[in-house]
């Protein structure tokens, strides 16, 4: 199942685009130490909203459906606010770090 979510994933830019910014700025690190740190950050928060409802559900297995149905219906309720919060602060991050590089 978890293969199928991915596949159909791909066809959506949007996650990818959204990485390219966090992988140039960790080609562009100081050092192989800030390098290596902001990788790991970008893997936690890459990989927690699959790894963390997975944790969820192991360790407490019945009393996590009610909780996990409703914030299920919360993200699918409201996913294109998320999406576009997420690309606003993306938009705002890129634009300041641009101007930053002009100045």
């Amino acid at each position: 199942i978890f293969m199928i979510a991915f596949l159909l994933s791909i066809k959506d830019m949007s996650s990818f685009v959204m990485l390219v910014p966090a992988l140039h700025e960790i080609a562009i690190a100081p050092n192989v130490i800030e390098g290596g740190l902001a990788l790991v950050v970008l893997y936690v928060l890459a990989l927690s909203p699959v790894l963390i409802p997975i944790a969820i559900r192991l360790f407490f297995d019945k009393r996590s459906k009610d909780p996990m149905a409703k914030v299920y219906r919360f993200t699918m309720d409201h996913q294109f606010q998320i999406v576009g919060v997420v690309a606003t602060l993306l938009a705002v991050y890129l634009a300041v770090t641009g101007w930053q590089s002009l100045v």
